[in-house]
């Protein structure tokens, strides 16, 4: 790939205002069942900034090497010694492993101008549905673009997204029927995201599905299952942010994780695998990598600074999400 699409990238980017976002068709989208009834005017009033007014265009040679340390990523985490150096860090409860994967693991990506840099590794990366719902309402300039929105496409990516979650639920349960699906955060409605609770709320009972957005403090454990408000919970959509179910608010929660009386997504074991900090430092020291049998072609790939791990009890936030989700897609403001 030649320098001059990296150049036209830059360009568009700094100057190009060919895609703009439809306001009543961004009503409409959001808006498509009583659930979300006037989630439009609450992020025009609260959350003004949730999504970008600017597409980002992305070079496919930048695409493409963030997909080789993707995969590069996803080698090494399967070596015994990364398994066993992470679990090593690992609190007891991240140990456990029934079984899912974790739904909307994201690689967050900084362009530099080396290129792109790894700067997290998220296993709750929120915005994707947004952005889903954002498509349908852009506009373009001319047909070319336009085409990178047909409503075929984005059907089909809610689609998959709700395919994701059944597979999750497979990975534990095997044939079982899966019913009720509860979306749990603390305080859900303050939070910055709340408008997609209520999309993916729609969109699970849209695909036959029972759901519920609940606060984590509400959930309780008997009986060997998990309960809201006297509804029996198959499965968690797991928004929140205390990664290892430490706090005493999230006791029940924390109690059928571990009996595995409920199927988790994303979880402590996803987070103990990928999203770990300390994971970048190592994923960065070449002579860790070979020790651990990472091929030297792996190794040579540049993922995050070499030698700037994160400082003690940082947690960083994505500095702008999901870019790499295609060529030209405008992009949420913020992520959680």
């Amino acid at each position: 790939m030649s320098v001059d699409a990296i150049e036209l990238a830059e360009a568009l980017n700094r100057s190009c205002h060919c895609i703009a976002i439809d306001q009543a068709k961004l009503e409409r989208a959001l808006e498509t069942g009583p659930l979300s009834a006037g989630v439009y005017a609450t992020i025009h009033r609260d959350r003004p900034h949730l999504f970008s007014a600017a597409p980002v265009f992305l070079a496919p040679q930048h695409l493409e090497q963030m997909q080789a340390v993707i995969r590069a990523i996803e080698d090494v985490v399967q070596t015994d010694g990364f398994r066993a150096w992470a679990a090593a860090l690992a609190p007891e409860i991240s140990r456990v492993d029934h079984g899912p994967r974790g739904v909307f693991l994201g690689y967050d990506f900084h362009l530099a101008d080396a290129g792109p840099q790894l700067i997290e590794i998220n296993t709750n990366a929120g915005g994707a549905l947004l952005n889903a719902t954002l498509a349908r309402a852009q506009e373009a300039c001319c047909r070319e673009v336009e085409a990178q929105f047909r409503t075929a496409q984005i059907d089909a990516v809610e689609e998959r997204f709700v395919a994701m979650f059944r597979e999750e639920w497979r990975r534990q349960r095997g044939g079982a029927p899966l019913a009720t699906i509860a979306i749990v955060d603390d305080a859900p409605a303050e939070q910055f995201l709340y408008p997609e609770f209520i999309l993916f709320q729609q969109l699970f009972e849209r695909a036959g599905l029972r759901a519920r957005i609940v606060d984590a403090v509400a959930l309780a454990h008997h009986d060997g299952a998990l309960w809201a408000d006297r509804v029996h919970i198959d499965l968690v959509y797991n928004r929140l942010t205390d990664f290892h179910f430490s706090a005493a608010s999230h006791a029940a929660l924390r109690a059928a994780y571990e009996h595995g009386d409920v199927v988790v997504t994303p979880n402590p074991q996803a987070y103990a695998r990928y999203a770990d900090k300390r994971h970048l430092i190592a994923l960065s020291d070449p002579a860790r990598l070979r020790a651990w049998g990472v091929a030297e072609d792996v190794i040579a790939l540049p993922r995050a600074p070499r030698g700037k791990g994160p400082p003690r009890g940082h947690t960083s936030r994505s500095a702008w999400c999901r870019r790499a989700s295609a060529r030209s897609a405008s992009t949420t403001a913020r992520c959680r």
